[in-house]
């Protein structure tokens, strides 16, 4: 029986803070994405859609189509010498490292970046072009990507790279699903030591002292993030720094037992409140060491969110709201600063906070976020017109300084935000697909796809 698109009601984002009604079909092949695209009615606009982990709306289609490609999930080619692998749209990170790190090889092959969520797709890790936390040593991830067969409303299978519709291929990675639906994707995995990574957790009493430890760590340590409490005004917290290590898994130390039985306990949103959350970071750090080492597995290091699966409920019942900028390398600090000072006067403090560090490597893709500086990733408990408001004030004085956001994770970027952070998204728009759209880029481009285009 041919897929079909059947109704579905308030299809959430991510972060739980919009929901919308759509149209959803499930592809298991080309054909099937074929098929759905050829019957689906002349005014629906599509959005492939993957493990829908977006925590803004770059993955909703508001009264649109969306084509769901988990089940193409198969490995279709793999060549263990080179590390070269082709695979399906949705195969999930986790399931790739799993596949690669554990064959039949004398070296242990990897992907070049790991995200912190292991359900990422292929798909969509290369249509929001993630990073991880060693981004100046490897980059993003679609500075790992050969070549993709992007498959065009139209029905045309377009086969891309650098080297053949280049235009198309720079306009696919990063470009959030609107170029077309990426069938397949040629992926150069990278060679480590073994799947242990070797880890460091340093107390910071500053964020000055941590991003000192960015810079001293460098060249010893591949991973580095830090994570602090918002609530505390010298921002202090854990710095992280791990690197893969010749130990064997058998060897690597389970996740603390007390993470453990957090993680697994059906915590409500009910109890999301600042309180609770400052209570929360000044528990946890009272105990924490100055320093402590340990042999960990890449998934609880890199990935340590997946084992809290119900984290994003923890904000309350509106969910919550994301701010991720990259803030120029010379200003971080001080910008850093006057961000959370700003969400102190407003009286809405974001409740998780991180920092990671990227290089100098250009962006892969026309939309491609990483450059540069420090990126800081906030979470928001969503209070409506008071979250938005502020975020708008907090991207405008990120871009006011040289910086970008993240599209996405984003919910609330203004059209000036998003080409003030992307320069080329006029020669991005040429690529879009004419029967594609997503609630992001209707709200930043102000374009319908139809309207506007040229050659």
């Amino acid at each position: 029986m041919p897929p079909v698109f059947r109704p579905t009601s308030h299809t959430l984002s991510a972060g739980r803070s919009q929901s919308f009604d759509h149209l959803v079909a499930h592809a298991a092949s080309v054909e099937d994405c074929r098929t759905l695209m050829r019957r689906a009615p002349a005014h629906l606009k599509l959005l492939p859609f993957g493990s829908g982990l977006s925590l803004g709306d770059s993955c909703l289609n508001a009264d649109g189509g969306l084509i769901v490609t988990r089940e193409m999930a198969q490995i279709l080619r793999f060549d263990q010498t080179t590390g070269v692998l082709t695979s399906e749209p949705g195969l999930a990170i986790g399931a790739l490292a799993k596949h690669t790190i554990l064959a039949d090889n004398e070296k242990a092959l990897f992907p070049a970046i790991y995200p912190g969520s292991a359900a990422i797709t292929v798909a969509g890790a290369i249509a929001n072009d993630i990073h991880g936390k060693n981004h100046t040593t490897q980059g993003s991830f679609c500075h790992h990507v050969l070549a993709l067969s992007v498959l065009r409303s139209n029905g045309d299978l377009i086969v891309c790279s650098e080297r053949e519709h280049a235009g198309l291929f720079h306009a696919t990675l990063g470009g959030l699903g609107l170029t077309g639906i990426i069938v397949s994707a040629t992926l150069q995995m990278r060679t480590v030591s073994s799947p242990v990574l070797k880890r460091e957790d340093l107390y910071c009493e500053t964020l000055a002292e941590a991003i000192a430890l960015f810079r001293q760590s460098d060249r010893d340590w591949e991973y580095r993030y830090f994570w602090f409490d918002p609530f505390d005004s010298a921002g202090r917290g854990i710095f992280t720094r791990a690197r893969h290590c010749m130990e064997r898994a058998r060897d690597a130390e389970p996740l603390h037992w007390l993470l453990r039985a957090i993680a697994r306990l059906p915590l409500p949103a009910a109890i999301a409140s600042p309180t609770i959350w400052r209570a929360w970071y000044a528990s946890l750090l009272a105990c924490a060491p100055r320093r402590r080492r340990s042999y960990m597995t890449y998934d609880d290091t890199l990935a340590p969110l997946d084992r809290f699966q119900r984290w994003n409920t923890l904000f309350g019942s509106r969910g919550l709201l994301h701010l991720q900028s990259v803030l120029p390398e010379c200003d971080a600090e001080d910008l850093l600063n006057a961000l959370l000072a700003e969400c102190r006067r407003a009286g809405e403090i974001p409740y998780v906070a991180s920092i990671k560090h990227f290089g100098p490597r250009p962006p892969a893709g026309l939309l491609s976020f990483p450059r540069e500086g420090f990126t800081a990733a906030f979470d928001f408990a969503n209070r409506g017109a008071s979250t938005h408001q502020l975020l708008r004030r907090l991207q405008a004085r990120v871009i006011e300084a040289g910086g970008a956001i993240y599209p996405g994770k984003d919910s609330t970027l203004s059209p000036d935000g998003f080409r003030r952070s992307f320069a080329a998204w006029e020669r991005f728009a040429v690529h879009v697909d004419p029967r594609f759209s997503s609630n992001f880029w209707r709200r930043v481009s102000g374009r319908d796809n139809d309207a506007d285009r040229h050659a």
